[in-house]
C-alpha cells in the first residue's frame, strides 16, 4: 500500500494543482501528459477558437481516455473515476472566473499529501506502522477531501454568472423575446409583418426585418414603457424557402430566426421559439379573418386548431 500511495502522489499533486489554477486560458497548456485531463488545443494555433466561443469551454479540456484491444478504457485511475467530472469542471470554473476577473474565495486552501489523506481513514496497524485501505474506501476519502474545494468554485461561478454578469436581467429579456411577454410591442411587430406578407411583398428581407424591430421597440420605449431590450444584442435573419408561394403562408414563417447575443460567458442564442411562436400568431389571425374564433369553446380546441393550420393552411 505504501508503495501504491507514494506512486499515487505525483497524480494527486495535478489534481490539487488544477483545482488551484484551474484551466489554461488561450495558448496555455502545462498539464502533464500522465495527468487525467488534457487540453484538445482548441484555443491555441491560427485556427483556435476564442474565448468567447462555447465549444472552447466544453470541448477544450476533456478527460483523457485511450481505448485498449479489450474494449477497456485506461487513463484514468479506477479510484478517481467518481470525482473526475467534478474535478474537470471544478478547473474549468476556476478558469473561467479567471478570464472574468473573478477570484475563488470561502475556502482555505490546506491540500493534504495523499498519505495523509489515507493514513487518517485507514486500517493502521501500530506495530508495524502499515496501513491498509479499500478501493472503494479510498474513492471515499478522495470525494470527502475534493468535495469543498469543488463546491467552493461552483459557488464562486455562481455567484459571478448572476451578479457581475446581470444574469437574471438577460432571462427576463429572453423571455420578454421570445415568449413575447411584451404583448404591445409584439403585437405591432407581428401586425406590420403580417401586413407586408399580406400584401405579398418582400419581407424576409435582413434590413427590414432588423429596422422595424427597432422602430416597434424604440417606439414602445417612447410612450413610456420603459427599456426592455438592448437592440444592439437582438438579430433578426430568415434562412428559409424565398418562393413566392410560401411567403404568405404560416409554413413560411419557419425559416426566420431571432438570435440573442447575451454577453459573455452567458452565451446562449435561442433561435427556434420565436419563430414558432409567430406561426401561432399566424395561425391565430387566419382564424380570426374566418370568423372561427367564437366556435371554440375551451383552449385545447383552440392550440389543436393552431396546429392544425400549421400543418394545413395556406393562408
Amino acid at each position: 500500500m505504501r508503495v501504491f500511495i507514494r506512486s499515487s502522489e505525483p497524480l494527486w499533486s495535478m489534481v490539487g494543482q488544477w483545482l488551484k489554477d484551474g484551466m489554461g486560458i488561450g495558448d496555455i497548456n502545462d498539464l502533464d501528459d500522465e495527468f487525467f485531463i488534457e487540453s484538445n488545443g482548441l484555443g491555441s494555433g491560427a485556427f483556435g477558437v476564442g474565448l468567447l466561443d462555447p465549444d472552447y469551454w466544453t470541448e477544450g479540456y476533456t478527460l483523457r481516455y485511450e481505448d485498449e484491444e479489450d474494449g477497456r478504457r485506461k487513463g484514468l485511475p479506477t479510484f478517481f473515476r467518481p470525482v473526475a467530472e467534478p474535478v474537470l469542471a471544478s478547473g474549468k470554473a476556476v478558469g473561467l472566473l479567471k478570464a472574468l476577473g473573478v477570484g475563488v474565495s470561502g475556502i482555505e486552501w490546506q491540500w493534504r499529501s495523499l498519505a495523509e489523506l489515507v493514513a487518517g481513514g485507514a486500517d493502521q496497524d501500530e506495530a508495524s506502522g502499515l496501513f491498509s485501505v479499500s478501493i472503494d474506501t479510498l474513492s471515499s476519502l478522495i470525494h470527502d477531501e475534493l468535495a469543498p474545494y469543488c463546491q467552493s468554485t461552483g459557488l464562486a461561478l455562481s455567484k459571478a454568472v448572476v451578479g457581475e454578469c446581470d444574469f437574471w436581467r438577460h432571462l427576463s429579456t429572453i423571455q420578454d423575446l421570445y415568449l413575447m411577454r411584451k404583448g404591445d410591442a409584439m403585437s405591432h411587430f407581428c401586425d406590420v409583418l403580417f401586413a407586408k406578407m399580406d400584401s405579398q411583398q418582400h419581407w424576409s428581407d435582413f434590413h427590414f426585418l432588423n429596422t422595424t424591430f427597432t422602430d416597434v421597440v424604440e417606439a414602445s420605449v417612447n410612450i413610456g414603457a420603459g427599456e426592455w431590450v438592448q437592440l444592439s444584442l437582438v438579430r433578426l435573419s430568415y434562412r428559409g424557402s424565398k418562393h413566392k408561394s410560401v411567403g404568405r403562408t404560416v409554413r413560411g414563417l419557419e425559416g426566420l430566426l431571432v438570435e440573442y447575443a447575451v454577453p459573455f460567458p452567458l452565451i446562449y442564442i435561442f433561435t427556434h421559439i420565436y419563430g414558432f411562436l409567430l406561426q401561432i400568431m399566424r395561425a391565430k389571425v387566419a382564424l380570426e379573418r374566418r370568423g372561427d374564433m367564437k366556435t371554440y369553446s375551451n383552449s385545447t380546441q383552440l392550440v389543436r386548431s393552431f396546429l392544425n393550420i400549421l400543418i394545413f393552411v395556406d393562408a
